[in-house]
C-alpha cells in the first residue's frame, strides 16, 4: 500500500500574490535543459540521473542533446510515455534553479497545466521526483495503449484541435458567449468528441476523432447564428499523439488505478509510492479549478484527469480572485498569457524559460 507522510506546511500563508504555472505536453523538444545544464550542472544533473534511474533506461541525454546528436530523435521525444517525463525532468530542474536562485519567493499557487500538474505536485513536496517520473512513464503508456485500442477498433484518426472563439473583451463579448455556447452544445451532442482543455475564455481545445472535429466545426460555421453574427471558429491541430482528455482515453484508467493500489508498483519490482501531504504551497486542481484539500483528492485526479476537461481558465480565476497578480510560466511553453490578459488588465505574466530569464527577473 502506497505510505503518506505528514508535516506541516512550509510556506507563509500571507503571501498569495504569485502563482507558478507548469506546462503541458506539446512543448517538448530536443536539448530543452542544454542552456540549464550549462550553466547549473550542479543543479540539473542529478535530476538527469535520477530521471534514467527510476525509468531504467538513458532517456535524459534527449534534453541536453541537439538534434543530429546520437540517442532520442525528435519523433521519438514526441511520443506521449516519452515527453511527459522528460517535460516533468524539464520543469522540475529549471524550479529547482528558481528555487536556489531566489530562494525566498513565495507562492500563493502552484498550477499545472495537465502532465503539469505532476510537475507541480513533485515541487510542492507531494511526490518524490523518483516517483513522479515513473507515475508519467506509466500515463504516458496508458494513453498510447487507450489511442492503439481505439484505432485498432474503429480505424479513426484521432487528435486535438486548438479552437479560437472571439476574444471576450467588451466589444466582442456577445459573440464569445454565443460561440462559446454553440460550441459546447454541439459537443455535448458528438459521442466521439469532447471538450480536452478550456484555456481561456477564447481558446477551447477539442479532443476526440479527428473528422469529426472538423465536420463539427464546419457545421458550427456555416450556421445563421454563425453568420448573421460574422463569427467564424478558427482552428490549430496540435502535436499530440492522442485524444487525451477525452472518453477515448477511458481504458488507461485501469492502468493509473492499479499505480494507486500498487499492483503495477510491485510488478515492476519498486517500492511503493510514497506520498505527502499537506503541500508545502497549495496546487489548484485541474478538474475543480479549486485547490486540492485532501491527499484523497490528488489520487483521484491520477485516475480522473485521463477524461476529464482541464479547467485551465477556471484555475487561473481562481488564482487570480485570491490574490494572485503576477503569473510565473515556468519551463517550456509560454502558457498563461492570454489567460492572464483576460482576468484583468492588472494581471501580468513574467516566463522563466531561459538561464537568463532567471537572472533577469526578480519575483
Amino acid at each position: 500500500m502506497s505510505r503518506v507522510l505528514s508535516r506541516a506546511y512550509g510556506s507563509s500563508q500571507t503571501n498569495r500574490l504569485k502563482a507558478l504555472l507548469f506546462p503541458g505536453q506539446g512543448f517538448q523538444k530536443l536539448g530543452m535543459l542544454i542552456p540549464f545544464h550549462k550553466k547549473y550542472p550542479g543543479i540539473v544533473e542529478p535530476i538527469l540521473e535520477e530521471l534514467d534511474e527510476s525509468l531504467k533506461e538513458r532517456i535524459s541525454v534527449a534534453l541536453i542533446n541537439e538534434a543530429g546528436v546520437s540517442g532520442p530523435d525528435k519523433e521519438s521525444v514526441n511520443l506521449t510515455s516519452n515527453a511527459q517525463p522528460l517535460l516533468l525532468a524539464a520543469g522540475y530542474a529549471i524550479y529547482k534553479i528558481l528555487e536556489a536562485s531566489q530562494p525566498h519567493v513565495q507562492y500563493g499557487y502552484f498550477l499545472g497545466h495537465s502532465l503539469g500538474e505532476y510537475t507541480a505536485w513533485t515541487a510542492a513536496g507531494i511526490l518524490q521526483f523518483y516517483d513522479s517520473a515513473w507515475i508519467v512513464r506509466q500515463r504516458g503508456k496508458s494513453m498510447e495503449a487507450a489511442t492503439d485500442l481505439f484505432h485498432s477498433k474503429t480505424n479513426k484518426q484521432t487528435g486535438m484541435t486548438l479552437v479560437m472563439l472571439p476574444p471576450a473583451g467588451t466589444e466582442h463579448l456577445h459573440k464569445n458567449v454565443l460561440a462559446t455556447s454553440l460550441l459546447t452544445s454541439a459537443v455535448e451532442q458528438n459521442k466521439l468528441v469532447d471538450i480536452g482543455n478550456i484555456n481561456s475564455k477564447s481558446q477551447i481545445v477539442l479532443s476526440g476523432v479527428k473528422d469529426e472535429i472538423k465536420l463539427l466545426i464546419e457545421q458550427l460555421n456555416s450556421t445563421s447564428e454563425f453568420i448573421e453574427n460574422k463569427i467564424r471558429l478558427r482552428t490549430r491541430d496540435l502535436t499530440v499523439s492522442g485524444p487525451f482528455h477525452s472518453q477515448i482515453m477511458t481504458p488507461g484508467q485501469e492502468t493509473m488505478q492499479s499505480i494507486l493500489d500498487t499492483t503495477l508498483a510491485t510488478a515492476a519490482n519498486r517500492s511503493p509510492l510514497t506520498w505527502h501531504w499537506p503541500p508545502k504551497t497549495p496546487i489548484i486542481s485541474n478538474i475543480t479549478a479549486n485547490p486540492f484539500q485532501t491527499l484523497d483528492e490528488v489520487q483521484a485526479s491520477v485516475v480522473d484527469t485521463l477524461t476529464k476537461t482541464v479547467q485551465w481558465s477556471d484555475s487561473i480565476q481562481y488564482a487570480n480572485s485570491n490574490g494572485c497578480k503576477t503569473f510565473v510560466s515556468l519551463g517550456p511553453g509560454r502558457i498563461g498569457k492570454q489567460t492572464a490578459t483576460e482576468l484583468s488588465p492588472g494581471s501580468d505574466t513574467v516566463y522563466i524559460d531561459t538561464p537568463e530569464s532567471i537572472d533577469e527577473v526578480h519575483l
